[in-house]
Parts: structure tokens; C-alpha cells; sequence
């Protein structure tokens, strides 16, 4: 029997091993994780945390070392950028400029017409001018501007003013101050870029008045603030299973961009004819004052007389009355990629004062022996004045203008076309003038960094004014010619405080005898501090 059993066993196991097996029987047990193995992973965990801890400390700590940098430039550039001294609660900033000048002169020898006064190729010291601003806090202070004149061997108070800005949000402004200061036409240096001022400015609105002065800001012209959402920082991912295959090369992260558009432009990121987002502003100008009195002032360098035109003079001693009323509503508006655009309409309202009507009568009369009037402005008593005019600035912003172009180029914020236009219509007693003038410039900046990171940027700068009297031109009274004015110049950058002016000035005259050779070169030399 045992032997039996044996047999059919041993037959049972044999037909047993060719009967088809359970696939998933047929596979091997997988073997438990070594300790080994345990070990590795866990030590692998434990790198990946501590790199982690470790980028995102460096992001943190990055982080403020940025806002501490961007606080202590801040605050360095508000107290040490043109130098403070503190006294009690209020803080003291003192800054100027320096201004070197070379001209050269077309030489004019005519006993009629006038004689140029230095007709050589000279050097000249311009000015030297402080610029003391005292801050009493509450957004109130007093400025002013001194002038140290060594060819005049004076020091003048060019400007002097107790002054209060006022800022409700970012749609209301009011700035008010009273002293000693240009008319509110003589809107910066968008007006003004060449060192020779426009014929207009010299008739209008170079010389100062003691006036009360106020704008109004309702708007902005670049809209709402948008703000965008700040993206957290990614912590990096966990490493891979080192028994896991091998990944593809993956793409780098995109770097941040470097020249950013904060950078590059201050323009609106509103649609340009959203009106809803960004209605633009509105400006308004009010003054009153004593006004100004009637004189003469040189075109250009040369203090010779046929220079000489009919201005508005500053007044501080006599007759003095609070009689000038000035008015003044302006639009301004950022249309994104199609610019900015600034207008603004202004009137004046005056009397003519003692001293501006014997000016009148006398320096822009010819008499005969007797006394009477044989041309010129004569006898009239007439006291009326009035300055009506316009004027209009346009800026295109290099980002927009050169936008396929922007990697080639290092274009900053304030690189672009800039454009403006004035007009004014004068009456002063019997007394008509009326004029206008358009300027045109590029600022362009230079890739960081040129020359050792001198040269910033150049500006080119083209301009074009007439002045035209009413009246019959009289040869030997330079202020009733009509003239013409051409310049063209630029600024070059060296430095962010050291600036080199270039211009070149044609001047033409209708003197009622014939031309006039009174061309002029400037170069000037300009220290800020």
C-alpha cells in the first residue's frame, strides 16, 4: 500500500507541474525595503527640508535687505540729496547750481542800429545760485533762490516764497504760496531746455512778481493706481526617488526681466481712451499780485542795445499795488501708447503804473527838440493791460515709440518726444504785441555703461519763435522790431549733476533800416548740487 501511495503521488506531482500557472502566482514577491535603503531616503528627506528652509530664509532675508536698501536710498536721497541741516523741527535743504558760460557773438558796428557790446569769443562766469528750501512739516516751508552775479557784482533774491502743498488721495491737489516768483505761464523746463530763453519768456514771464499764487489739481492724469497681485515665492520641489529613472532636462525658470517697465516708463497702463479708469485732470491757476513794470531786456547774451526788447520787469520798490488778477484752467492727460497731452488757456488782468507809463512815453518814444512825439509809442495815458494766451505740451515716451526696438536700446523712463507751443496777445496802453513759439526735442539714453558711466543721455532740441509790435518799426528803438527767433542746440548728460548746454541762436530783426548781425554760440558748463 505505501508503495502504491508513493506511485500516485509521484504521477499526481508530474501532471501537476504542466497545468498552466496563475500569472500573477508566477511573478516574484517583491523584497521588504532594507534598512539601508530606509536610511538613504530618510537622509535624502531630510537634505530636501533643509534646502528648503534654506532658499526660502535667503528669499526672506533677500527680501528685506531690498526694502531696508530701498529705505535707507530713500530716505538718503530726501536728506542728503541737496544737503539738510535741522533746526528745531523744521529741516533745511540747500542746493544750487553753477553755470559756466562761453559765447561768441556776431559783431554789430552800426550808429543807428547799435553796436554788440562784447563781440569776441569769452569766456563767463553766469552765476552761482543757492537754493535754500526750509521744511516746517505739515507739508509747508519757505523757498527761494539767491544768485551771486559776478559780472554784476551783486547778489540778487531772485526768488523767495512761503509755500503749501496739499494732497488728498490721488485725484485732488491744491499747491498755494505767496512772495516772490514767476507768473504760473512758465510751466518748467518743458517750456524752456536751451539756456537762451524763448522770446516770449524774456517778454512775458522770465522776471518775477510778488504775487498769491494758487493750483488746484482735481484728477490724475495717468488714472487710477492699478495694482497688481505679488506672486509668492515657489519652494523648490522635492527630490526624486534615486531608484526612479532618470527626468529630461527641463527648461529653466524664466528670469526676471531687468529693465523691467517700471523702469522704462512712468505712462498709464490704462487703455488710452478709458475715460472711465482715467478721466484725466483737471487744472486750475488763480493769482493775484502787484504786478510787473515795464522795461527792457536783452534776447541773448550781449548786453547791447539792439538786443533789447519790451518786458515785463520785476517790481519790489515803487508802485507797488495789488492790482494784477491772473486766471488760468487746464487739461492734462496720459493716452498711454499715443502720449501725454497738457493745455492750458491763462488771462491776465492789470493797470499800468506810473513808472511803466513814463516808460512808455519816454524810452519807446523819439521826440523832437520840443518835446514832441515824432514816432513811436507818444503821449497816450492809457493805463489798460492784458496778457491773453495758450499754450500746449505733448510727450511720446520712448517705450512706446521704440517698442520693437527696446532690447537694443537702454530706453529710461523720461526718453521720448517732447513738443509745446505757446501764444500771447499783449496789450499795454496803446502798446500791441503778440507772439508765439514752438520747441521740439528727443532725450535719448545711452547703453549703461558708456565711457565709465559718464553720458547718460543727449537731448537735441530744435526751436522757433516770433515776436511781432504793432506799431511802425523805429531803427534806434530796438523794442519796436519785430523778430524772429531759430535755435538749435541739445543737452548732453555727463553726469547726473554735470550737464553740457550747446546752441546756436539765429536772430532776425525788422528794424526799419536793414539787417542786424546778432547771431550767438553758448556753450555752457552746469553744476547741480
Amino acid at each position: 500500500m505505501k508503495r502504491r501511495l508513493l506511485t500516485l503521488l509521484i504521477l499526481g506531482g508530474g501532471m501537476f507541474s504542466f497545468l498552466p500557472r496563475d500569472p500573477l502566482l508566477a511573478q516574484p514577491r517583491e523584497r521588504p525595503a532594507s534598512r539601508e535603503s530606509i536610511e538613504l531616503r530618510l537622509q535624502e528627506l531630510e537634505q530636501w527640508k533643509a534646502e528648503t528652509e534654506k532658499t526660502q530664509k535667503k528669499e526672506i532675508e533677500k527680501e528685506i535687505a531690498k526694502e531696508v536698501k530701498k529705505s535707507i536710498v530713500e530716505a538718503a536721497k530726501e536728506v542728503y540729496s541737496k544737503g539738510v541741516i535741522t533746526i528745531g523741527a523744521a529741516e533745511l535743504r540747500l542746493g544750487g547750481k553753477l553755470e559756466l558760460n562761453f559765447v561768441d557773438t556776431e559783431s554789430e558796428h552800426d550808429s543807428l542800429l547799435g553796436t554788440t557790446d562784447n563781440p569776441d569769443p569769452h569766456l563767463e562766469f553766469d552765476r552761482l545760485r543757492l537754493e535754500p528750501e526750509l521744511d516746517v512739516g505739515k507739508a509747508v516751508g519757505i523757498r527761494g533762490q539767491l544768485d551771486f552775479r559776478p559780472d554784476r557784482g551783486n547778489t540778487l533774491l531772485k526768488e523767495m516764497s512761503f509755500f503749501h502743498d496739499w494732497k488728498h488721495e490721488w485725484w485732488f491737489r491744491t499747491e498755494s504760496q505767496i512772495g516772490l516768483d514767476d507768473r504760473f505761464i512758465h510751466i518748467g523746463p518743458s517750456a524752456r531746455l536751451s539756456e537762451t530763453y524763448p522770446l516770449l519768456g524774456t517778454a512775458f514771464w522770465r522776471d518775477e512778481e510778488i504775487a498769491l499764487m494758487w493750483k488746484g489739481t482735481i484728477g490724475n492724469k495717468r488714472g487710477a493706481k492699478v495694482e497688481k497681485p505679488v506672486k509668492p515665492a515657489k519652494a523648490p520641489k522635492p527630490p526624486r526617488r534615486r531608484s526612479a529613472p532618470a527626468a529630461e532636462d527641463e527648461a529653466p525658470p524664466a528670469l526676471e526681466e531687468v529693465n523691467g517697465r517700471a523702469s522704462q516708463t512712468s505712462s498709464t497702463e490704462h487703455e488710452p481712451f478709458d475715460f472711465e479708469n482715467n478721466p484725466g485732470a483737471l487744472v486750475l491757476h488763480f493769482s493775484v499780485g502787484d504786478g510787473h513794470t515795464l522795461g527792457v531786456k536783452e534776447i541773448g547774451k550781449d548786453q547791447a542795445n539792439l538786443q533789447e526788447i519790451v518786458q515785463d520787469d520785476r517790481n519790489v520798490k515803487t508802485g507797488l499795488s495789488l492790482r494784477e488778477l491772473g486766471f488760468g484752467i487746464g487739461y492734462e492727460r496720459d493716452f498711454n501708447f499715443l502720449g501725454e497731452l497738457d493745455f492750458l488757456f491763462f488771462f491776465f488782468d492789470n493797470r499800468l503804473n506810473q513808472d511803466s507809463i513814463d516808460f512808455l512815453q519816454d524810452g519807446l518814444t523819439v521826440r523832437d527838440l520840443a518835446g514832441i512825439p515824432t514816432a513811436g509809442y507818444g503821449n497816450s495815458e492809457k493805463d489798460y493791460q492784458k496778457r491773453i494766451g495758450f499754450s500746449a505740451g505733448y510727450h511720446l515716451e520712448a517705450y512706446h515709440l521704440l517698442r520693437d526696438w527696446l532690447d537694443l536700446m537702454d530706453t529710461r523712463k523720461g526718453d521720448g518726444l517732447y513738443a509745446f507751443f505757446q501764444y500771447i496777445d499783449a496789450q499795454d496802453g496803446n502798446l500791441d504785441r503778440d507772439g508765439w513759439y514752438v520747441q521740439g526735442s528727443y532725450r535719448l539714453s545711452f547703453p549703461k555703461p558708456l565711457i565709465d558711466n559718464y553720458f547718460h543721455y543727449v537731448e537735441p532740441t530744435v526751436r522757433y519763435g516770433v515776436l511781432d509790435v504793432r506799431m511802425d518799426q523805429v531803427p534806434s528803438l530796438p523794442g519796436t522790431w519785430d523778430r524772429r527767433q531759430f535755435l538749435v542746440g541739445g543737452v548732453l548728460s555727463v553726469t547726473k549733476k554735470i550737464y553740457i548746454k550747446t546752441e546756436y541762436v539765429f536772430n532776425r530783426e525788422s528794424t526799419g533800416a536793414g539787417a542786424v548781425d546778432s547771431n550767438e554760440l553758448i556753450v555752457q558748463l552746469l553744476i547741480n548740487f
